[in-house]
């Protein structure tokens, strides 16, 4: 970390170990959590917008763009979230835990990655 980084704590957080953030911007951050759920952040009010929960741990989140996210984890099922009322959908699934979830806004592709040896 440079030494100009500022380390904010923030309120709300998951319960068990996270394992995946991203930002959309300089200040919405997505979290998902072994305790199986998806938190949306408001970094520079440092508040909890969304906390999205899931049958199972979630290992992976991305986001589509400020309205949808898509989330993966040990459920096998790769979930869309829309990030205004927390509601799932379910796109599809793996045979085994869903590793990656990445979505490409410029081909407009979601790509998922399983244990299961997939893409």
């Amino acid at each position: 970390m440079s030494k100009s980084a500022a380390v904010v704590e923030l309120v709300e957080p998951p319960s068990d170990g996270v394992s995946a953030l991203v930002y959309l911007d300089s200040k919405s951050l997505l979290s998902a959590s072994w305790e199986g759920s998806v938190n949306l952040y408001d970094t520079a009010l440092n508040a909890r917008k969304l906390h999205v929960p899931h049958p199972k741990p979630v290992l992976d989140v991305s986001f589509a763009d400020r309205t949808t996210a898509y989330s993966g984890g040990l459920g096998r099922t790769v979930r869309s979230i829309d990030l205004g009322t927390g509601g799932l959908q379910e796109l599809g699934t793996h045979d085994q835990a869903v590793k990656g979830v990445e979505f490409c806004g410029s081909r407009g592709v979601l790509a998922t990655g399983s244990w299961d040896r997939t893409v």
